[in-house]
């Protein structure tokens, strides 16, 4: 993968090495840099090839709080060898910026073409993903969008990681709850 930043995964994700976790992270055992890693590369090329301003990756961490960093929010939801949810979540500012860049007009407001761009914002970035995932048996489905912070966004009983992006136009996120299988 071109151009996706080299983190320290086994110092952010520990228990990756470890034969018997701690009990608050076995949930989260499944997720690994094998899913995070292509998740940061479809977010530096989309943003090169199509949204045309730099994005630049934070450092992954745990989100304790199960709740959506920003108003906006996108879910996917995977199945098959690995199931769960990827959620894009920004701010209503960053959203119309990035609904005004790949629309190509300028967007004041959240109206409807303003919400199908930012679902296939998200789409982009799960799609590409996927592709370079270490397991071809994965399905995704449609984005749905939320637009309001909700604990009820991300799947129970899975450790939810979140990385974090910075744009000149606002941050993002993207948090992966996912586990082995279905």
């Amino acid at each position: 993968m071109v151009g996706a930043p080299e983190f320290d995964f086994c110092k952010t994700f520990p228990y990756e090495r470890s034969t018997s976790p701690p009990n608050d992270f076995s949930a989260g055992m499944a997720l690994n840099a094998a899913y995070i890693r292509p998740v940061v590369a479809a977010v530096d090329n989309l943003f090169a090839t199509m949204i045309g301003i730099p994005a630049s990756a934070g450092k992954p961490g745990f989100k304790r709080d199960k709740l959506p960093s920003h108003d906006i929010t996108s879910r996917i939801d995977l199945s098959g060898a690995m199931s769960g949810a990827i959620c894009v979540s920004m701010s209503r500012e960053l959203s119309l910026v990035l609904s005004s860049r790949l629309l190509g007009e300028d967007k004041c407001a959240l109206d409807p073409d303003c919400m199908d761009a930012i679902k296939e914002f998200a789409n982009m970035i799960v799609g590409n993903a996927k592709s370079e995932f270490p397991d071809d048996r994965i399905t995704i489905t449609p984005p749905t969008l939320h637009l309001e912070p909700s604990p009820g966004i991300y799947p129970q009983g899975v450790m939810v990681v979140s990385v974090p992006f910075e744009t000149p136009g606002g941050s993002f996120t993207v948090d992966l709850a996912l586990k082995a299988g279905g």
